[in-house]
């Protein structure tokens, strides 16, 4: 394991564990990654099949933005491609959260809409948070089938899959995830 990525590997885990303590995913459900200080090229993402709150710093992987593993000892989330596609397209982007919360859930799979109904929720999500397309899980579709969703939006829930929050850094994020899952 590189030491230089040490701090964002901790954040990582620092993250995933409060993903967890907000119920906001179960087990090793739903998946973060954030932009590697210095050097934008390089995401730290959350490890495939693997529970949060075993999760060690070399767990964490480093990835450039073709989804290649670059450092770790784990392979990276399976839906490393849709995080992948939002940063190679997205450079303002720098954290990305996807959830599996149970509210969050509901309006997936009910296809709602979720009203600019708090001040926070507008200041966080950008007003309403709309259901994206059905998207085939690991594929390129996860970032094709929710970039109209986002253009103007920190969060979209995916149809019958949960919700992907994105924001400057992954403070932001984590923060738009919250927030809707409570909103909802």
């Amino acid at each position: 394991m590189t030491i230089k990525y040490l701090e964002t590997r901790q954040k990582v885990i620092t993250y995933s564990r409060k993903l967890q303590a907000e119920r906001l995913v179960y087990s090793c459900a739903g998946n973060i990654s954030v932009r590697i200080p210095g050097e934008p090229e390089l995401l730290a993402c959350t490890p495939s099949s693997t529970q949060y709150d075993l999760l060690e710093p070399e767990d964490i992987a480093i990835v450039d933005l073709d989804g290649n593993l670059v450092d770790g000892r784990r392979s990276p989330t399976s839906e490393v491609q849709m995080h992948t596609l939002y940063c190679k397209n997205r450079p303002e982007i720098g954290g990305i959260v996807h959830t599996h919360g149970k509210a969050v859930m509901t309006f997936a799979t009910l296809n709602w809409t979720l009203p600019p109904i708090l001040t926070g929720l507008c200041e966080a999500a950008g007003g309403s948070v709309y259901t994206s397309p059905y998207s085939q899980p690991e594929t390129d579709q996860m970032y094709t089938y929710t970039e109209p969703y986002l253009r103007n939006r920190g969060a979209t829930f995916l149809q019958h899959h949960g919700l992907l929050a994105i924001g400057a850094d992954l403070e932001h994020a984590f923060h738009t995830a919250s927030v809707v899952e409570g909103a909802c």
